[in-house]
């Protein structure tokens, strides 16, 4: 039997300061680093869905690409949607660029906390503005910056 992961919380005392996590990141969200993870991790929200329950983490790897986790991606940030009810794991991006992760995690978060529904023929991009989606499955995606901006609707 696999012991539960227990929660610290304190980036710093299971990685390290050297890992520079960004201070807008820290004040922005609350760590939820566990003794298991490969590296800090940051809770951006959750999202019920019917039956389904998603939390979404931001991932911080360490600012020296050579010192980042090999089994993990290559880039520094890094968005995770977990489904708490199947465990199944989906990325959903990954940048180096501080800026960019920041307006995710807002971007995310107002999706978090309200359900977005778009008319299809009419879809805007919440991030960047953008008219052009995509839709997979019954996500739209923005076709600009790639991210979830609503659902259409049943």
């Amino acid at each position: 039997m696999n012991p539960q992961p227990t929660f610290i919380g304190d980036w710093k005392k299971k990685f390290g300061e050297d890992y520079q996590i960004p201070k807008e990141i820290l004040d922005l969200l609350p760590d939820q680093s566990h003794d298991n993870s490969l590296c800090p991790s940051f809770l951006v929200g959750y999202k019920a869905e019917g039956k389904r329950q998603y939390e979404v983490t931001l991932w911080v790897e360490h600012i020296d690409p050579k010192k980042r986790c090999k089994e993990c991606r290559a880039s520094r940030f890094h968005f995770m949607r977990l489904d708490q009810v199947t465990g199944e794991c989906d990325g959903l991006v990954d940048t180096d660029d501080l800026e960019l992760a920041l307006k995710y995690v807002k971007s995310y978060q107002e999706y978090l906390i309200d359900k977005v529904k778009c008319d299809p023929a009419k879809p805007k991009c919440l991030q960047c503005g953008n008219m052009n989606m995509a839709s997979q499955g019954k996500d739209v995606i923005c076709d600009q910056c790639h991210i979830k901006c609503g659902e259409i609707p049943d």
